[in-house]
């Protein structure tokens, strides 16, 4: 299967899971991949990509999830949701394992 692109010229081919087949992930699944995309553009490999998904713009949050939506061609309320249980788990109000076993983002 060839990986799907978002159309931002010089991107990262990104993964054959498009944002219309997201709604049989497990948060699991979701929160990984965007865990994984966030470090990514965050890291000196990803700078050139983080650019042409967010732009010259600072790396906040505000700017974060669709830069992230946008990289993942996924739907940015799906991204957001991820992020705010990625940085409950970090923080440690939750933990992962009760996200980890969650059925569906949407409980």
């Amino acid at each position: 299967m060839q990986p799907r692109s978002t159309g931002v010229a010089g991107a990262c081919p990104q993964s054959p899971i498009s944002d219309s087949s997201t709604h049989v992930l497990t948060p699991a699944v979701i929160n990984e991949t965007v865990l994984a995309a966030r470090d990514y553009l965050h890291s000196p490999a990803g700078e050139k990509d983080w650019k042409q998904v967010a732009g010259t713009g600072a790396r906040n949050r505000e700017v974060e999830a669709p830069a992230i939506a946008k990289f993942l061609d996924w739907d940015g309320h799906r991204v957001k949701e991820a992020l705010a249980e990625i940085s409950d788990i970090e923080d440690e109000v939750v933990e992962k394992e009760v996200i980890d076993r969650m059925p569906s983002q949407l409980t």
